[in-house]
């Protein structure tokens, strides 16, 4: 695939994403900047996915390595600490771990 290909294909589901399904106006800044910042996000998690995956590591460790990235971060567990209780936030980050373990070692088993 070309490289006009993938960024069209990128530019694609940014706009439905940010114009379609968000209703942003793309005229806006705010609309340019959530547009840039999806396709800009997904370029980069399928770069990671392809590099990791090249590299010989399985599906499923890479998905589970990718979804626990970002969602279990210390950005986000230091800013979910300002609104959630320090027990929730710790099952939360708990349910969280198990979920992404049981998805790498389900992508594994299966593919």
């Amino acid at each position: 695939m070309g490289g006009n290909a993938c960024n069209s294909m990128f530019d694609a589901l940014a706009n439905a994403l940010a114009f379609g399904v968000l209703g942003l106006d793309p005229s806006s800044q705010a609309g340019a900047a959530v547009q840039f910042f999806i396709m800009d996000v997904a370029k980069i998690f399928v770069l990671l996915f392809v590099v990791i995956y090249a590299m010989g590591v399985a599906v499923g460790t890479t998905l589970a390595l990718m979804m626990s990235v970002a969602a279990l971060s210390l950005p986000e567990m230091l800013i979910l600490r300002k609104v959630i209780q320090w027990q929730a936030l710790a099952l939360f980050a708990a349910v969280l771990a198990v979920a992404f373990t049981l998805v790498g070692w389900g992508f594994n088993a299966i593919v």
